[in-house]
């Protein structure tokens, strides 16, 4: 069983939140735009 290195998990997960994020706003921006 490896160790996780959770330091390096939590970036990962801070980086797909980040994007998921933008990309969800981008989406509300151009839905309210039409």
């Amino acid at each position: 069983m490896k160790k996780v290195n959770w330091t390096k998990v939590a970036k990962v997960l801070k980086f797909i939140a980040t994007v998921i994020t933008s990309i969800l706003g981008t989406m509300a921006v151009q839905s309210c735009a039409q």
